[in-house]
């Protein structure tokens, strides 16, 4: 099994079916959906902020301690788990709200369908909430906004080149070099006797 996870919704999909990989998409692009329908509907875009702010404010104090993975997850699914429940709720009774406005209205429908892919890292202490987390913790791997671009873009090239990010950026949260996980997978799958069986040992 694998995890990608990243902004781009929609590569996000293309990746759906695609063997037993797990998808996880950072909360950022639903944070600054509704940040663009305060003007329109200050009163419910301020409902759905306080408690997208509420998951945050969680990832905030568990990057200011130093909990392991176990502990984190425990921690998650204690405190944000509920409130992003109690989003998909809300979002379930205000979508059908007479004269909510189109802005907030995309935010609900952009949000309510992903949920699945949004609470995958509440399961898992090791991944992160969005890419500034990530960005802070791994100081050393820094995606150019034409590498952004290209790794949202629809091509093979470009989920290949987003899903080696995820490995790279898993290394080094682990401690582990890159380019030597790289050597040693490639040295490990090249051997005759390897099998599809042996692939979840090489994972980072």
């Amino acid at each position: 099994n694998a995890i990608v996870q990243g902004n781009c919704y929609d590569s996000l999909e293309l990746c759906e079916g695609l063997g037993n990989l797990y998808l996880a998409a950072f909360w950022k692009p639903v944070k600054e959906k509704f940040q663009a329908a305060i003007n329109e509907n200050n009163n419910l875009a301020s409902d759905a902020l306080f408690m997208i702010d509420a998951v945050y404010s969680v990832e905030e104090r568990l990057e200011k301690m130093e909990y392991d993975s176990n502990s984190r997850k425990a921690i998650r699914e204690r405190e944000a788990y509920p409130w992003i429940r109690k989003l998909e709720n809300w979002m379930a009774v205000t979508v059908s709200t007479a004269g909510i406005g189109p802005r907030l209205l995309d935010a609900i429908l952009f949000t309510y369908k992903r949920i699945p892919m949004l609470t995958t890292y509440v399961k898992d202490g090791g991944m992160m909430i969005d890419g500034t987390f990530i960005e802070s913790a791994v100081s050393c791997v820094r995606n150019s906004l034409s590498d952004n671009k290209f790794c949202c873009s629809d091509s093979s090239d470009a989920l290949c080149t987003a899903i080696f990010k995820s490995f790279a950026s898993t290394c080094h949260l682990k401690g582990k070099d890159p380019w030597q996980w790289l050597s040693d997978t490639l040295a490990a799958i090249s051997r005759p006797s390897f099998s599809t069986a042996d692939l979840s040992g090489l994972m980072p």
